[in-house]
C-alpha cells in the first residue's frame, strides 16, 4: 500500500495537508466523464441546476436498483478521475446505471445545500436505487437516507459508504493517533467546520454518527485502519449492530483511506469493488425474494374460499 500512498498523495487527495487548499483542490476537479472508449456511455442529465451524469453499461439489468454516486473531496472538491473511473468499473460488474451527482460544495453553498441537491436527484429516479459515495460523499448518503426517513420520503434500498465521513467534529482522540498517510485532524475538522457553519453539528443529516440505526436500510461499509477515519466508523458500526441493524463491514489491516477506488492499483482494491458488487447483488436477491413473497401472499389473498356447507 505505500506505493498507492505516493500514487494518491500526488494525484487525488490534497486534503492530506494540514489546512485545506480549496484553490490547489479545485485545479483537480474533472467536470466531466474521461475520455475513453466508454464515455460515449455517460449521458449528460442535468436536474434544474444540478450537473448530473449517468452511466449506463451493456450489461444493464433493469431489475438491479439505480445507484447514486456522491463523490468525496471534503464538500469543497469535485469528482477526480478515481470516481469516474470506479463508478464505471462498479456499473459494469454489476449491470446497474450509476449516476454521479456533482452537489453544490461549500465553502459558498454550506449544509445543507449538498443534501438538498442529492433528494432532488433521488426524487427523479421513480425506481428502487442504492446511495453509494466515499469519505464526504460516504456521510453525506448517510445525511439523505436519515432525511427521507425523517420526511417519510422514499428510502434508499441500501447504502455503501467507502471510508466515510461520519462525524463534522471529528471529535473522537483516537483519531489523532492514527498512523494516516492522506488526512490531517486539522483538514478534515476545518472541512466539517465549512460545510456545518452555524448548523448544529449533532443533526443526524450532517453529522450521520449521530443517527438512529433504525432508520438506516442494509449497509455496506469499507473502512482501513490507517484512515483517521477508522474510530468513527468502528462507533458508527458498533451503533447498527446493537440496534440489529444489517451493516456488511471490510475492515482492512494497514489500508488507506479511499482504498477501495485503487482497485486498478492494489489487491485491497479489487477485493473491496468485489465485496461492494457482492453487496448491491444481494440487496437484489432479497428484493427480489421480498417482492415474490408479496406477490404470493396477495394471490392467496385473491382465491376466493371455499364455502362451508351446511
Amino acid at each position: 500500500m505505500r506505493l498507492a500512498e505516493r500514487i494518491v498523495k500526488r494525484t487525488h487527495h490534497p486534503n492530506f495537508h494540514p489546512r485545506l487548499n480549496i484553490e490547489r483542490m479545485r485545479r483537480e476537479d474533472m467536470l466531466r466523464p474521461p475520455p475513453g472508449a466508454d464515455r460515449r456511455r455517460w449521458i449528460h442529465e442535468p436536474i434544474g441546476s444540478i450537473d448530473v451524469w449517468r452511466y449506463r453499461p451493456t450489461s444493464f439489468d433493469p431489475s438491479v436498483p439505480h445507484v447514486v454516486y456522491l463523490h468525496g473531496g471534503a464538500f469543497v472538491q469535485g469528482p477526480l478521475l478515481a470516481h469516474w473511473r470506479w463508478t464505471m468499473e462498479f456499473a459494469r460488474a454489476v449491470g446497474c446505471d450509476v449516476s454521479m451527482v456533482r452537489y453544490r460544495r461549500t465553502p459558498e453553498h454550506p449544509f445543507p445545500a449538498a443534501l438538498d441537491d442529492v433528494n432532488q436527484v433521488v426524487d427523479t429516479i421513480g425506481r428502487p436505487y442504492v446511495l453509494a459515495g466515499d469519505s464526504a460523499g460516504g456521510g453525506l448518503s448517510i445525511g439523505v437516507a436519515v432525511d427521507r426517513a425523517q420526511r417519510g420520503a422514499s428510502a434508499p434500498a441500501g447504502l455503501v459508504l467507502l471510508s466515510p465521513f461520519l462525524n463534522a467534529d471529528l471529535d473522537d482522540p483516537d483519531s489523532e493517533t492514527i498512523d494516516d498517510h492522506l488526512l490531517a485532524v486539522a483538514g478534515v475538522r476545518e472541512a466539517g467546520r465549512m460545510y456545518a457553519v452555524l448548523h448544529p453539528t449533532d443533526d443526524p443529516r450532517l453529522s450521520p454518527i449521530h443517527a438512529d440505526p433504525a432508520t438506516l436500510p442494509p449497509i455496506c461499509l469499507h473502512i482501513g485502519t490507517h484512515d483517521l477515519l477508522w474510530p468513527d466508523c468502528r462507533e458508527f458500526v458498533a451503533n447498527v449492530r446493537a440496534a440489529g441493524g444489517n451493516i456488511d463491514v471490510l475492515e482492512v489491516e494497514g489500508a488507506i483511506h479511499d482504498f477501495t477506488l485503487l482497485n486498478r492499483l492494489t489487491p485491497e482494491g479489487r477485493l473491496a469493488t468485489a465485496h461492494a458488487v457482492s453487496f448491491v447483488t444481494s440487496v437484489v436477491r432479497s428484493r427480489r425474494t421480498s417482492d415474490g413473497r408479496a406477490e404470493h401472499s396477495h394471490g392467496e389473498e385473491s382465491q376466493p374460499r371455499p364455502q362451508r356447507s351446511s
